[in-house]
C-alpha cells in the first residue's frame, strides 16, 4: 500500500488476500458491510471500494483494477417514494470474478456481477451483470465482444 485510507466500522469486515498491490486504496466499510479482496489483486493509484450499508463487495483473485475506479454496493443516500414513504434504492451486493480487468475510471454500481476473465473499458459505468470472458464498454456498459481474455504483457 502506497497510501490511502481504510475505514472499518464496528460490525463490518474487510479481508485482503496475500500478494495484493493496494496502491492508494480507499476502503470504506460501514456497519455490517463485508469487503473481500482475493489474492494477487492489483490496484493502481486511487481505487475506491465502498460499502456504506449492510452487504457484500467481493473482488476475485488476480484482478487488475486501474486508477480512479469505484466499486460500490450503495447509492450512499436514500431515495424515498413520496406516496409510500418507502425507500426505493436499497443496497445490493457486488461480485467481481477472478482475473477481471477494470480499466481506468470505471464505475461498478450496486447489484452487479462481473464474470471471470472479463474486461471493462475505460470510463465505463457497469449497471448490469457482465458474463464471463466478455469485453464491455460504455455508459452504461454493454458487451461488445465475448470469448476474450487479457494479459499483462503486450504481445
Amino acid at each position: 500500500m502506497r497510501g490511502g485510507q481504510i475505514q472499518i466500522w464496528n460490525g463490518s469486515k474487510v479481508e485482503i488476500g496475500s500478494g495484493c498491490l493496494l496502491g492508494f486504496i480507499d476502503i470504506f466499510a460501514n456497519r455490517g458491510a463485508n469487503i473481500q479482496v482475493g489474492k494477487n489483486v492489483g490496484f493502481t493509484w486511487t481505487v475506491k471500494l465502498h460499502a456504506h450499508e449492510f452487504g457484500i463487495l467481493t473482488v476475485g483473485d488476480e484482478c487488475l483494477i486501474a486508477k480512479d475506479s469505484l466499486i460500490t454496493i450503495s447509492d450512499m443516500h436514500s431515495i424515498i417514494d413520496l406516496r409510500t414513504k418507502e425507500r426505493i434504492n436499497p443496497a445490493a451486493n457486488v461480485s467481481i470474478g477472478k482475473r477481471v480487468w477494470l480499466a481506468e475510471n470505471v464505475r461498478v454500481l450496486k447489484g452487479v456481477v462481473i464474470g471471470d476473465g472479463s474486461i471493462i473499458g475505460t470510463c465505463s459505468v457497469v449497471t448490469k451483470d457482465i458474463p464471463p470472458e466478455s469485453l464491455a464498454i460504455g455508459t452504461p456498459a454493454r458487451v461488445v465482444r465475448d470469448g476474450v481474455t487479457w494479459s499483462h504483457e503486450l504481445i
